[in-house]
């Protein structure tokens, strides 16, 4: 037997050592963490302001929108029935293209 502190000492000794090395790899790894974080900042990429005044005729209301890429496209309905489609660009804040369709 070993002399001193015996083997149930031996297995409390190399417990607390792995427990102690898998802590350390916890913290090497949030370390690292931290510092990529730090580096590309902690924030997303701040949006540009934009502002568009988007003038529709009397009666048409925006019936839906969706993002197509870095664009916005919008529904118009019209009060006859016919529909046209608005695409505007956010990062611009201008109207990209507008594309019309006949009443049914």
């Amino acid at each position: 037997m070993a002399s001193g502190i015996g083997l149930k000492g031996l297995k409390i000794i190399v417990i607390a050592m792995g427990v102690l090395l898998i802590a350390g790899f916890v913290l090497l790894v949030a370390a690292l963490g931290q510092r990529i974080a730090d580096l590309y900042g902690n924030e997303g990429p701040e949006a540009a302001p934009y502002a568009l005044d988007l003038a529709l005729a009397p009666l048409e209301r925006v019936r839906t929108m969706a993002g197509v890429g870095d664009r916005l496209a919008l529904l118009i309905e019209r009060p006859d029935g016919s529909t046209r489609v608005i695409v505007v660009d956010p990062a611009a804040g201008r109207i990209v293209g507008t594309i019309g369709t006949a009443a049914p």
